[in-house]
């Protein structure tokens, strides 16, 4: 049995893979924005995989990822950002660019950008809100996730969590580069760090468009107590979302943290 938002379904994990992702939506501010969700069968409180997308315009439904993580009996729930996708708002690329065309220095041009994601976060924590306040979610057992822009997102994340605590059980940080890394992007992410309260993994492939991120980042993470970790795999096509790679390590990782299964 498949459950998704009260919509019962006798579908099998294997059938995951041809189901077509329910879209439900969520406020952020003034927007409805869309997200994908699937939920493992049976019925219970389930641990919530919340997985933050790329920079991409138009951000698939990962069936690949939900089906991996219901298998290991968690909800899988990716919600889309705004000017993502056919949400409202504006495309955070199309904003980057705009700011890039002004004739302004360099370290001017990257805060206003910093600050595009840090507002891109309220949508994080809109969606964040509304998972943990679904029936079916085990609020006390929540991974928050993502690469690229997405991975930013998670940093950013658990820097609010650091300050004010929103119930994450630890963190997972994919690949957090943008093709280019500047001091700002070093220095607001290594804050980031500093401030988190909850666990942090940072993952990153060698074969990824640019190392700085974990050559940054990595020394502080490993400043912090255990289980907050990093680790630089070999080169491998799809590093986020093919878990061959990595599975081993995060489900020891998520272990480390205490996440439960399910309830």
């Amino acid at each position: 049995m498949f459950t998704i938002l009260g919509i019962t379904s006798f579908l099998s994990v294997d059938a995951l893979a041809q189901t077509k992702p329910e879209v439900i939506y969520y406020n952020s501010g003034d927007l409805k924005l869309k997200a994908y969700i699937y939920k493992p069968e049976g019925k219970g409180l389930f641990p919530v995989y919340m997985w933050n997308h790329g920079s991409e315009k138009n951000p698939d439904s990962n069936i690949s990822q939900a089906r991996f993580w219901v298998k290991h009996g968690y909800i899988f729930f990716m919600p889309i950002r705004s000017g993502q996708s056919d949400n409202p708002g504006t495309y955070i690329v199309d904003a980057e660019n705009q700011i890039t065309r002004r004739k302004e220095m360099e370290s001017v041009q990257w805060k206003q950008i910093y600050a595009l994601h840090k507002k891109a976060n309220d949508d994080v924590i809109a969606a964040l809100s509304w998972i943990k306040n679904q029936p079916f979610a085990d609020s006390n057992n929540i991974v928050v996730s993502g690469e690229g822009y997405g991975a930013i997102q998670v940093l950013l994340t658990a820097d609010k969590d650091g300050q004010s605590s929103l119930g994450i059980k630890c963190f997972i940080v994919f690949s957090p580069t943008l093709g280019t890394w500047n001091t700002t992007w070093s220095d607001g992410l290594k804050q980031t760090i500093n401030i988190a309260k909850r666990p942090i993994y940072l993952l990153q492939a060698k074969n990824d468009t640019n190392p700085s991120p974990i050559d940054s980042l990595g020394i502080d993470l490993n400043k912090k107590i255990y289980p907050n970790r990093y680790k630089l795999y070999p080169a491998q096509v799809g590093f986020s979302i093919d878990p061959k790679a990595w599975e081993k390590d995060v489900m020891q990782y998520l272990k480390d943290c205490g996440v439960r299964r399910r309830k």
